[in-house]
């Protein structure tokens, strides 16, 4: 049985399950490299906490390693939680109650 402090966390991950997008970016349009050369077709996971206001002004790239995943905060369906967990969401330094968060996986990476 969890703790307290344990269930304290779950539930504050579990409301940020409810705010979590997660999708994938499929284009057959190619990804021109710097090197010229092209990438393509792409296709990128992400997951996106928080709402993109009218004006697309009040969003955030999370980036990370090639050894992360586009999960960064909340749990999963295999109820891990997300690497950046204890800073997106509700009230967090990355508030999702005002900024929609996105993060990425990593063309190339692992995940």
């Amino acid at each position: 049985m969890a703790t307290d402090s344990d269930g304290a966390e779950r539930a504050a991950s579990d409301d940020l399950r409810a705010i979590s997008r997660r999708a994938v970016l499929f284009t057959d349009a190619p990804l021109v490299l710097d090197s010229g050369r092209t990438l393509g077709p792409v296709e990128v996971a992400y997951q996106r906490y928080g709402t993109l206001n009218a004006s697309g002004d009040n969003a955030i790239l999370v980036c990370h390693a090639l050894t992360g995943s586009a999960h960064a905060a909340g749990r999963d369906e295999s109820d891990a939680l997300g690497w950046w967990d204890p800073l997106i969401g509700p009230g967090r330094p990355f508030d999702t109650d005002r900024y929609a968060v996105f993060c990425a996986a990593v063309l190339g990476g692992c995940a």
